[in-house]
């Protein structure tokens, strides 16, 4: 069944310049170590899905509104979880951003990306 929903919604919003994201399952582990042999044993501690975006070309407005968006300290995301098959809300905080400016005269900036990291794990 395909989800018809909306994808991902960011403290509740459906942002209209998100053109895109991916997920990465990072998996995270704790007392790792290798034996003699070469063989390695560790703890799985929890797999974090941090989410990339990818915002389109974005006028002077927007590019403002996201600003004051990713500025936050913490974001309420909702996305949609291939796994589960519906959505999944989770906190997450934005990480680092660049914007460059496409066109001055027009007042366009460049798309770009922007990671969304998980505060727990799944």
């Amino acid at each position: 069944m395909t989800f018809t929903g909306d994808l991902l919604k960011i403290n509740g919003n459906v942002i209209d310049s998100i053109i895109g994201y991916k997920v990465n399952r990072i998996k995270k582990w704790r007392d790792t170590e290798t034996n003699m042999a070469g063989d390695m044993r560790a703890t799985l501690i929890g797999i974090y899905p941090e989410i990339e975006i990818e915002i389109n070309v974005c006028t002077q407005d927007q590019i403002t509104t996201l600003i004051q968006l990713l500025d936050q300290p913490y974001l309420s995301v909702e996305w949609f979880d291939v796994l589960i098959n519906n959505t999944h809300t989770a906190q997450y905080y934005p990480d680092n951003f660049d914007i460059d400016m496409l066109f001055k005269n027009r007042g366009l900036y460049k798309s770009f990306k922007v990671k969304l990291i998980p505060v727990s794990k799944r």
